[in-house]
């Protein structure tokens, strides 16, 4: 199978309500039981559960601190940069100014 996504970083992102956060998404790609792929558009600083998934994601825009909230080490990644996260990492995120990302990760959540 094989399905392409045309102007894919234009697409409209859905705004979800977090105090003091600005933080939008929208999965648009989807393998039934193996991966799920989309954008985010975020500003400001969250604090991530353990997340419940690998993740690959690419910096499209702007700048993102990412910390380990196990072993607080901290990252910056930049426009370009690819990074990872593995299942039950705690993290927070941080975005001075608007960041926006391509995520894929697996298993994808329903």
């Amino acid at each position: 199978m094989i399905s392409v996504l045309p102007n894919a970083t234009d697409t409209k992102l859905d705004r979800q309500e977090i105090p003091n956060v600005e933080f939008s998404f929208k999965d648009v790609a989807k393998v039934p039981n193996a991966i799920l792929g989309g954008f985010t558009e975020f500003k400001g600083e969250l604090a991530m559960p353990e997340l419940p998934f690998d993740e690959i994601v690419l910096m499209l825009k702007g700048e993102l601190e990412v910390k380990d909230l196990t072993d607080g080490k901290i990252q910056t990644v930049r426009q370009g940069d690819v990074f990872y996260f593995s299942k039950g990492t705690k993290l927070s995120l941080v975005a001075k100014s608007s960041a926006k990302w391509w995520y894929v990760y697996h298993p994808p959540h329903t």
